[in-house]
């Protein structure tokens, strides 16, 4: 027996009216079943985004880090855009104590956007007591 609510299905490309229960979202599981791979389709090409950006990312700092004595390096923010760094790749906001601002770090390295540079640190690892 079809529920007494006139609902209209969830599923994007149906949108039917039927009858059915208060909570019923769906006109049967075809259309749930269609949404539900819709949706997790849009959340792996998001996530295949995320990591292209990340990977790349780390690829550009890893060909400009060349560290100085302090184990930092200075990359003029010009050179940074030409090799088409991801400023919106995602990050983890990092403290050091060495400096004032908090770094973005990205796998091993670690960067601030200081002026016209970046300055580029690689991380220290945990339990050492020296960079």
């Amino acid at each position: 027996m079809p529920g007494i609510y006139l609902k209209t299905c969830g599923f994007l490309y149906c949108q039917e009216e039927f009858y059915g229960r208060l909570n019923q979202v769906y006109c049967d599981t075809d259309c749930k079943t269609h949404e539900n791979n819709r949706r997790a389709s849009e959340a792996r090409k998001l996530n295949k985004e995320y990591v292209e950006k990340y990977n790349r990312a780390i690829n550009i700092l890893r060909g400009v880090f060349k560290p100085d004595a302090n184990r930092q390096c200075l990359v003029p923010k010009l050179v940074m855009e030409q090799l088409n760094f991801p400023n919106d790749c995602p990050y983890t906001p990092m403290k050091d104590d060495r400096y004032d601002k908090p770094f973005h770090a990205i796998g091993p390295f670690a960067y601030q956007l200081e002026g016209n540079n970046f300055l580029i640190i690689k991380k220290r690892k945990y339990g050492t007591s020296s960079l």
